[in-house]
């Protein structure tokens, strides 16, 4: 969508969740309000790809089951 990755972006599938959609996260310190910005090539079905601002908090968030809420 031509936003710059930062905190608060997802991408998401857009069968699944639309682009430009505003949800809202469970998953722990980075719970919160997120846009869906993107879709991510290897992003299919009931999974989204939140942005985090390196490897290592990546590593360390690693996989896992979160719950996403619509933020209407």
């Amino acid at each position: 969508m031509g936003h710059g990755v930062r905190r608060g972006i997802i991408a998401a599938d857009p069968r699944v969740l639309k682009l430009g959609s505003k949800v809202v996260v469970n998953a722990g310190a980075w719970s919160g309000t997120y846009l869906v910005s993107d879709t991510g090539g290897g992003i299919k079905g009931k999974k989204i790809d939140i942005w985090v601002p390196g490897c290592a908090e990546a590593r360390k968030f690693g996989r896992r089951t979160v719950q996403v809420y619509s933020a209407q």
